[in-house]
């Protein structure tokens, strides 16, 4: 009898686990390291500064929205403008596709946040999960931007109830499992 609960736990498991990975994505996500590196001539800014930006852009494509967590630090200056430009690789340029300026919070001159949300129209859709889209944040010392990241997204997979339910038994199966391995144990 033992060995066949071991059985069985170890299918039910396995025929658990299957849905999980199934779930679509429903969301996409870039971690935002945007530097000076990767701005583009005609005006590189001096890399001695150590300018940076880190933070989170959240893509949601059922509403077609960018949402962004952004700080940056030690630029030459206070930040005056920032956008997502469109649509280039790495290494290209293109012209604003999405103005962020509003978003920005300067807390000490070079140093600062961007944060909030931008709609994108249904059209732009590909060409921004496409990674064809950068992040720039200028300043005056910098007009052409200081820091830039190109946004190449990754999916973050969608809870499905069909996920949860494969969960919820799994617990189930667990607890099971060890009530009657604790009753084996106390009736020998």
């Amino acid at each position: 009898m033992h060995l066949a609960v071991r059985r069985l736990f170890a299918a039910a498991t396995l025929l658990t686990l299957i849905p999980l990975g199934v779930a679509e994505a429903s969301n996409y996500r870039k971690i935002v390291a945007a530097d000076q590196i990767q701005e583009v001539l005609p005006s590189p800014p001096n890399p001695t500064t150590g300018a940076k930006a880190t933070g989170t852009v959240d893509l949601d494509p059922v509403t077609n929205t960018i949402t962004f967590n952004i700080a940056f630090s030690n630029m030459n200056g206070a930040a005056t403008l920032a956008h997502f430009h469109g649509f280039a690789a790495a290494g290209a340029t293109a012209g604003v596709r999405y103005n962020l300026t509003p978003f920005i919070v300067n807390t000490t001159p070079g140093n600062g946040t961007i944060i909030g949300s931008v709609v994108y129209p249904e059209p732009d859709e590909a060409s921004v999960l496409g990674g064809l889209t950068y992040l720039n944040i200028h300043n005056t010392a910098n007009p052409s931007g200081q820091v830039r990241d190109q946004m190449v997204y990754f999916a973050l997979p969608a809870a499905t109830p069909i996920g949860w339910i494969a969960l919820a038994a799994l617990v189930l199966m667990a607890g099971a499992f060890f009530i009657v391995r604790r009753r084996q144990t106390a009736l020998a």
